[in-house]
């Protein structure tokens, strides 16, 4: 059993808290943060946990294990920094930090202390998209030379309307907070990436910090690719389109409206796609993960040295929009 203390009672700490509370055999959840109190007193009565007054009492609690961080973009670097010097593995939510420095240096002290940090990235983990990897590693479709995301997605005014999303120095942006799991599936896939050049900012919409609209190619070892992301595809999401051609075949996984694209022998694991986030469904395969890594030693995929290269084209890509050049990226 591993006791596990929150760092945030927001929206998503939810889908964290329904994934553990179908995984009572495995942890329990030992108590709840939040700055603001009274979010933190709403959550601990919806699912019956307590709650600590300060953080520091949380950290420095020796019968919790692991630490999940579930707070604004902007806070992950000085909260998981925090957990880390306090000796407890980590769970942060996407992204680890808004810049290469701040990730790197949270990375360099948990292989100091010993202590396992991870990343919520559990698209990694369905089916299909465990499927498609393996079909690619086993060359089914040869040498992939081409590869294309588009991901088309809606974010209307009432989800900016919160305190910090479409902020610089707390929102993460198209890149980083958005679209970071579908650029970590491109990477991972048929990566890893090597160079990038990437346009984009506030195209569609001047009221925001954040970038909106992204177009980016980039060069692998072996072949070349494009990215198109955008949260403007009024007046709701249309949809994701993941594309990897080979020279002996290609696959296609496709949502929303892009659905109908997907290669026949990946249709049946589509229903997967389509659950909803709060479900705690992606969040629960992720704690089983973090379960066999922590209590078993086990390999994980969703370890930070694991999906560190995907940041770092994260961060190149932002690097490229501001420099306007082509970004070779680190990791």
């Amino acid at each position: 059993m591993l006791n596990v203390g929150i760092v945030g009672c927001g929206r998503i700490a939810e889908a964290h808290l329904n994934a553990l509370s179908s995984l009572k055999d495995k942890f329990k959840v030992s108590a709840v943060y939040d700055l603001d109190t009274k979010r933190a007193e709403d959550i601990s009565k919806k699912f019956g946990i307590n709650v600590k007054p300060k953080l520091e009492e949380l950290l420095t609690d020796n019968s919790i294990d692991l630490i999940s961080v579930t707070v604004p973009d902007g806070f992950h670097y000085d909260i998981v920094k925090k957990a880390l010097l306090s000796y407890k593995n980590v769970l942060v939510e996407k992204p680890i930090a808004l810049n290469m420095r701040e990730a790197n240096e949270l990375i360099q002290i948990a292989k100091r202390e010993n202590v396992f940090l991870g990343v919520v990235l559990q698209k990694r983990l369905f089916k299909i998209f465990k499927r498609v990897k393996e079909a690619v590693d086993n060359g089914k479709i040869g040498n992939i030379f081409l590869t294309s995301l588009q991901q088309l997605w809606y974010r209307d005014d009432n989800y900016f309307s919160t305190s910090w999303h479409g902020k610089k120095t707390l929102d993460g942006g198209l890149i980083l907070n958005q679209s970071v799991h579908n650029i970590d599936l491109i990477d991972w896939i048929s990566g890893p990436i090597d160079k990038i050049f990437a346009y984009g900012g506030q195209v569609a919409r001047q009221d925001i910090e954040t970038e909106d609209t992204v177009a980016a190619v980039f060069e692998t070892q072996k072949g070349i690719g494009n990215i198109t992301l955008t949260i403007s595809s009024y007046p709701k999401n249309f949809g994701d389109l993941f594309e990897f051609i080979g020279d002996k075949g290609r696959i296609l996984i496709g949502t929303g409206a892009f659905e109908q694209l997907t290669s026949k022998d990946f249709k049946e694991d589509l229903q997967e796609l389509k659950q909803p986030t709060l479900s705690g469904y992606g969040h629960r395969l992720m704690y089983n993960e973090v379960y066999d890594k922590i209590k078993n030693g086990k390999n994980t995929i969703i370890d930070i040295n694991d999906t560190y290269h995907s940041f770092a084209v994260a961060f190149a890509m932002r690097k490229s929009i501001e420099e306007k050049r082509e970004i070779t990226v680190g990791g």
